[in-house]
């Protein structure tokens, strides 16, 4: 079953975010014009993600957003504001709001569709871009609350048991291949510092069934403002292989 989001485009015009980009990324879609508020708990069926999108944040949409998300089972949707006009402070604020993100055009498709994947809490089926990430790991730090998440084929593939990555993440990266590690850890340690977007490929200590090296690619995402940084990490062998 697919993910359905809902998009409420509150002036309207056309959504910023293309319903085809969200049809391929793997959600179904409906599209509501004109609505000046959210739904409430009454409303039936209710959508796994609510995108409102709005000119501009005001008072009255701060409320909306609020009023959101102390309902039950409202609380549970998530939901990200898309603004056609704002600022990183109108962004904050409505996320202080109660929004669990907010974009401002222009927008980073990309970036979205992740923040979507997590929301959905299925990456590997709505996060699919052109297919390629469908069997990939995912990560997501929140570094101001200090919580973390992974799925389970980031274990599988770099050959940790899922209790020892919930007790130390840094454990994954221990399996890192030596004459790769360094190239890895200051990828990472220089996400933190800026807004970013970088691949890093790299290879791990052990080989596969048939003695071949294992090749990774890491697809990483940094929101400093958010203090979040989150990702996709996916088995590359394969294409490795074609290309040699």
């Amino acid at each position: 079953i697919k993910p359905s989001v809902l998009i409420f485009v509150d002036d309207g015009s056309e959504p910023i975010l293309p319903e085809s980009l969200l049809f391929e990324a793997g959600y179904s879609v409906h599209v509501e014009y004109g609505i000046g508020h959210l739904p409430d708990s009454n409303e039936h069926p209710l959508p796994d993600l609510i995108i409102w999108q709005l000119t501009q944040l005001s008072p009255d949409k701060l409320r909306e957003l609020s009023r959101f998300k102390r309902e039950r089972p409202l609380s549970e949707i998530g939901l990200l504001v898309l603004l056609k006009r704002g600022d990183t402070g109108a962004a904050m604020r409505a996320i202080a709001a109660g929004a669990d993100d907010c974009f401002i055009r222009p927008l980073n498709q990309r970036v979205l569709l992740m923040r979507l994947a997590f929301l959905a809490g299925s990456p590997q089926e709505s996060a699919n871009e052109a297919g390629h990430l469908a069997d990939a790991g995912y990560f997501f730090y929140d570094i101001e609350r200090g919580r973390q998440r992974f799925n389970r084929r980031i274990s599988d593939m770099f050959g940790v048991a899922d209790e020892a990555v919930i007790a130390d993440p840094r454990c994954l990266w221990d399996a890192v291949h030596a004459d790769d590690f360094e190239r890895v850890s200051s990828a990472l340690q220089a996400a933190p510092q800026q807004a970013c977007e970088q691949t890093v490929k790299f290879r791990l200590s052990k080989t596969n069934d048939h003695g071949r090296d294992v090749h990774l690619e890491a697809n990483i995402v940094n929101l400093p403002d958010d203090g979040l940084i989150f990702g996709f990490i996916r088995d590359i062998c394969e294409a490795r292989r074609q290309d040699e």
